[in-house]
């Protein structure tokens, strides 16, 4: 039994996270900017590269190689964001009467 991809793009794409990119001659899929914001992305020129992230996990399961610096630094940005759009969020939830 093998994975029937058009499946799961029907979903995202009901879901409105997905888009086909109507510059393109076959079917190539983007995520909407709303499924970006949703993982702490501006655009998709931010997510960083598959091979990176790879590279980055392995390392992280090893513990013998550095953690490549690009993506130490992200994680970092995304984690910074993350805070702070949480802190946002308990500020408004703070000032709703109750």
């Amino acid at each position: 039994m093998g994975l029937e991809p058009s499946a799961y793009l029907d979903d995202l794409l009901g879901q409105e996270l997905i888009y086909a990119d109507p510059g393109r001659e076959l079917n190539f899929w983007r995520p909407t900017p709303a499924a970006l914001l949703a993982l702490g992305l501006r655009s998709s020129s931010d997510i960083p590269a598959l091979r990176e992230l790879e590279e980055w996990f392995d390392a992280l399961a090893s513990k013998q190689e550095p953690v490549p610096q690009s993506l130490d630094s992200y994680f970092a940005r995304t984690k910074k964001l993350q805070s702070r759009r949480l802190k946002r969020e308990l500020e408004r939830r703070e000032s709703l009467p109750s």
